[in-house]
């Protein structure tokens, strides 16, 4: 497989491999359904070489909990508390976001996943730390 590491920009809408999209739901996050919204928009800040942070459709920005699934949230005030994403892009117009800024990481990478997070975070995201199919997006940019 070939990788190539490149920055998101713009406004864009982040699907699932099954269609779905990332939907900001309160301050949380979820891969709710289909259907394109509002709430499934997304804009990309630049935070460093190959790095971006996202911010939603509720003005925040997306955050990473160091709880034992690394919760992802879209609840932070400014961008110093968003956490920072790398992007690999695969074949088949697929992504991955990738983790690596992160204290508690030691140097490691993980990635953003589609599945949900720990209940006690409300609506959140996990992040692994392998790349599975549940780790490859799909961008449309707005």
């Amino acid at each position: 497989m070939k990788w190539k590491i490149t920055p998101l920009k713009g406004n864009v809408a982040i699907k699932s491999v099954d269609g779905r999209y990332l939907k900001v739901t309160g301050d949380g996050l979820a891969f709710a359904d289909q259907n394109y919204d509002p709430s499934a928009k997304f804009t990309v800040e630049i935070a460093g070489p190959n790095q971006t942070v996202l911010s939603g459709s509720n003005a925040k920005y997306v955050r990473i909990y160091e709880s034992s699934n690394f919760d992802i949230r879209c609840d932070a005030m400014n961008n110093s508390d968003a956490v920072t994403l790398g992007t690999l892009y695969l074949a088949d117009g697929l992504i991955n976001l990738t983790i690596t800024q992160q204290v508690s990481l030691s140097d490691r990478t993980i990635f953003l996943s589609s599945q949900a997070g720990t209940k006690s975070y409300g609506p959140s995201l996990r992040a692994l730390d392998f790349e599975d199919v549940t780790c490859r997006f799909i961008v449309e940019y707005l």
